[in-house]
């Protein structure tokens, strides 16, 4: 079932990061009344506030000096409703009232960046180091292998005398603790951002378990639901990569249940077939009944603005019942009931500190008047305001109640005219607000001119910024994300490795605009620069709007590494800019995977042998260079890792311990590549490292095999784009051109799809033609054979007269 919500801006604080809104719980005196809100910002404001006839009525409004992080609720299980703040290594607590009751200093060594409170203790996760505190006092300990981007705690089961500790972490693994020690994990298929407890209080007992029993029939429609009874903990996570899923936890083992976005196993190595695309990281979690059918449905907020509800419905699997999307990357979503005690509502807060909700009540029936349930003010609203308003209302209805007692129509038409002035009383008062605002910022304007010289310059900016380079696995490139807390000026891209720049880049409304130019109505102007030895890559974005976000798109090319730098630059006076630097791996566009799929057993492996004095570490740092998504931790004594290229579907293998390390792939590239960042790296570190190569001469052939379809594709492509120009010449020319060839009247009819195909990836040909040749390079390499002169041949042969066995043969010989 579709879900209807409206949308209420509530107000604006300064920017956020990731769970810094709460919803408190209704008090135990006013069951009947309306929730509050906690926020969080970065300017270290804590304001606690509820909604009367869609004002804002503050609570209570404090300061943690230092940007907040974290904000969760802590109590009892029954009774959450205390207000807990970590900033920096501190952690504050408050009443429900604004009475502060704790201040305590943790003296740890990171930053606290996630946080759960439960009972009398106190969870904390920085950059790797998890804690726990009771009473104050230091309890547990751990040491993640790689970053904890979110923590919870959870009882595994009913009978649990303790509960435990769960950690999300960048390295694909939910961690599941007893004390300091890691009692179980389990991976999934994406850097995990969010993970918490999913609170349904009734589940069909077959969603729980049909995704590990294959032989259990689905359900039908109609199906009923039943109360859990299973000793099982779900929660539900989200992935940097746009996956979110549901986890099943017991005492001793964590199983995967349903999943969306994913891609399925037999998927893996078919690249040349993807799927559409997913959405962005998944930076806000939580569930809330709102279909009221029984079951909690799933809200998941996004780094790219969307803000999405799943509902099971009649399903075993949730479904997209509500979609929208917004100006801003999401940082924190929670639901209850805000402005009316009848009517649920999300609560949104974004990056640049939009707080806002969205209401299960009817737009047609939304008043601010505090009426249907609403919150009631303490001030009264102007009589004489609303009497002429009852009259006009009065005559309205006059009209048509020709059956109705004359007591009843004066009644209706009095409610009426109130409810007109108070939305006019409203309407005055905003009208007043934004007059103030606007003489303040007249006044602080003029007071920073006269306080600026002519030789004063800005050398400091006050310009918050949120920015990700994070791997998009369905288009094979990656996604520059910048979101900055003022309105953008330009962006410009710098690096020193060749990228390819794809035509098409986002801003914050989430419209796709065409990144050439050829669009007028682009709020986005690209401008490219031509490329000299330092600068291989030089790309002006300016935003002609008052987008705050923007999403660029770039490919990377294997076997090249450097780094890439953007430069942003914000509207105003006086010019400032900030520098962000991503690092471009030698094989950025592979992925981690968690098990080596079926498929990978019917291709032949190459083998990449290395032996010497080497430690553990030093082995771990050539690999972590080498490669994307591997922990900057050794983990343990030896260390094996699976990875999949997200643009041909092949496969690579690593097991290493000390003085030993063995790589497997069906790709000979990729293990050249490899061993020249590894030798590069021994050399510089003086250590002796030999080299054992396996070559299977039928991974050649397979691995041409499979870049055939994309390389007939795109061949095909590159050819009817280049036609296009002739056979509408001849179109002009010729009234009627069925006298041609079918496939060219099909180009003719279909110019505009193959343009803008052949505009996606402009250079996927040529990234194509390269990997064929750095393939053919490597296999005659170890034969000690120099084939530079046969090069120009094979180019030709790939892009002019390609064909399978015509490029075969071209292997076979010499």
């Amino acid at each position: 079932m579709d879900l209807s919500l409206t949308r209420i801006d509530l107000l604006n604080a300064d920017t956020t990061k990731r769970g810094c809104l709460c919803v408190l719980p209704l008090g135990k005196k006013n069951p009947g009344k309306t929730q509050k809100i906690v926020i969080g910002d970065q300017s270290g404001t804590v304001h606690c506030f509820g909604m009367k006839k869609g004002d804002v009525s503050s609570v209570f409004k404090v300061s943690m000096e230092r940007p907040v992080s974290r904000v969760e609720l802590g109590g009892m299980l029954d009774d959450r409703d205390k207000i807990f703040v970590a900033g920096g290594q501190m952690v504050k607590a408050w009443s429900r009232k604004g009475r502060e009751f704790l201040k305590f200093n943790t003296n740890l060594s990171e930053e606290i960046t996630s946080m759960h409170v439960l009972n009398d203790d106190i969870y904390t996760g920085g950059e790797f180091m998890y804690n726990q505190f009771r009473t104050c006092k230091d309890l547990h300990s751990l040491m993640a292998n790689d970053r904890i981007n979110d923590l919870t705690a959870i009882f595994c089961t009913p009978g649990s005398a303790e509960p435990s500790a769960v950690l999300a972490c960048q390295d694909r693994a939910v961690r599941v603790l007893n004390g300091s020690e890691i009692l179980y994990e389990g991976s999934v298929d994406g850097p995990v951002l969010t993970v918490t407890s999913f609170s349904s209080s009734s589940i069909t007992v077959h969603s729980a378990l049909s995704h590990f029993n294959t032989l259990e029939p689905s359900p039908l429609p109609g199906v009923k639901r039943v109360q859990k009874t299973t000793g099982i903990a779900e929660m539900i996570y989200g992935t940097e990569n746009g996956i979110f899923g549901q986890l099943l936890l017991d005492d001793n083992s964590m199983r995967r249940g349903w999943e969306v976005g994913g891609r399925s196993v037999s998927a893996l190595g078919k690249s040349a077939q993807r799927t559409g695309r997913r959405g962005g990281g998944i930076t806000a979690l939580t569930s809330h009944d709102l279909t009221h059918d029984g079951v909690a449905d799933v809200i998941v907020g996004r780094d790219d603005g969307a803000l999405q509800v799943y509902s099971f419905d009649v399903s075993s699997e949730p479904k997209l019942c509500f979609e929208s999307s917004l100006t801003g990357s999401v940082t924190a979503a929670e639901a209850g009931l805000i402005n009316s005690a009848n009517f649920d509502e999300i609560v949104i807060s974004t990056y640049s500190g939009q707080i806002l909700s969205y209401s299960s009540e009817p737009s047609t029936q939304i008043d601010l008047t505090g009426d249907d349930g609403r919150a009631d003010a303490d001030d009264a609203d102007g009589d004489e305001t609303a009497k002429p308003s009852a009259t006009a209302g009065l005559k309205a209805l006059f009209k048509g109640a020709k059956k109705e007692k004359l007591a009843d129509v004066t009644d209706k038409a009095v409610v009426a005219g109130d409810k007109k002035g108070a939305l006019q009383k409203r309407v005055k008062a905003v009208k007043k607000e934004i007059e103030t605002l606007q003489k303040s910022l007249e006044a602080e304007r003029a007071k920073y001119q006269s306080s600026v010289s002519g030789e004063m310059i800005g050398v400091q900016s006050d310009v918050k910024m949120r920015d990700s380079f994070a791997l998009s696995e369905e288009e094979a490139s990656y996604r520059l994300q910048i979101e900055i807390s003022k309105p953008l000026d330009f962006v410009l891209l710098q690096s020193d490795v060749p990228m390819e720049v794809l035509d098409s880049v986002r801003t914050e409304n989430g419209e796709e605009l065409n990144a050439v130019g050829d669009d007028l109505s682009s709020s986005t102007i690209v401008s490219r620069t031509k490329v000299g030895q330092s600068n291989l890559l030089l790309a002006t974005y300016r935003v002609t709007d008052n987008s705050t976000r923007i999403t660029v798109r770039l490919r990377t090319i294997e076997g090249r590494y450097g780094s890439l730098t953007a430069y942003v630059v914000p509207k105003g006076t006086p010019k400032t800019a900030q520098a962000a630097t991503y690092q471009i791996k030698p094989l950025s566009l592979h992925r981690r995977i968690s098990t080596l799929p079926d498929i990978a057993g019917t291709r032949p492996m190459c083998e990449l042998r290395l032996s010497g004095s080497f430690s553990l570490s030093e082995m771990h740092s050539w690999v972590y260079l080498a490669l994307p998504e591997v922990p900057e931790r050794v983990g343990a004594d030896d260390m094996s890792f699976v990875f999949a290229s997200t643009f041909l579907g092949t496969f690579l293998v690593c097991n290493y311990k000390k003085g030993d390390a063995l790589f497997k792939s069906d790709n000979l590239t990729t293990l050249t590549t490899l061993k020249e960042v590894i030798g590069r790296e021994a050399t510089q570190r003086k250590v002796q490292v030999k080299t054992a190569y396996d070559v299977k001469e039928e991974s050649i052939a397979s691995m041409l095999k499979l870049i055939d379809p994309m390389l007939t594709h795109q061949s095909s492509l590159a050819h009817r784009v280049a036609l296009i120009d002739t056979l509408k010449e001849v179109e002009q020319q010729e009234s009627d051109i069925s006298f041609l060839d079918p496939a060219y009247v099909d180009i003719v009819h279909n110019a505009a799809t193959i343009r803008a195909e052949f505009a996606q990836m402009p250079r996927q040909l040529d990234y194509l033609v390269g990997i064929v040749i750095d393939l053919y390079v490597d296999k005659n390499k170890f034969r000690g054979v120099n084939v530079q002169h046969r090069l120009g041949q094979l180019d030709r042969l790939l892009r002019t007269e390609y064909s399978l066995d015509a490029v075969l043969q071209f292997f076979r010989e010499i």
